[in-house]
C-alpha cells in the first residue's frame, strides 16, 4: 500500500558547506522557525521563483 507521502513528497538530504550553514541558521534565528522548516520554505520558494539554475548567484526567472 502506498501512502500520501510515497505518492506526494519525497526526503532529500543535503550537505551545506559552513558559510551556508551559518546564513541558514541566521534565517532560522530572525524567522523563528526550525531550521529543517527553513531550509524546506526556502528551497520550496526559490523552486517557484527561478526556473533554472546555471550556479550559485546565476538563475533564470520563471515567467509570471
Amino acid at each position: 500500500m502506498t501512502s500520501k507521502l510515497d505518492a506526494k513528497g519525497t526526503y532529500v538530504t543535503v550537505y551545506l558547506p559552513p558559510e551556508f550553514n551559518e546564513l541558514l541558521d541566521n534565517a532560522k534565528e530572525s524567522s523563528g522557525r526550525s531550521k529543517k522548516i527553513e531550509a524546506e520554505m526556502r528551497l520550496k520558494d526559490h523552486l517557484k521563483a527561478f526556473e533554472s539554475l546555471a550556479g550559485v548567484g546565476s538563475r533564470s526567472e520563471r515567467d509570471s
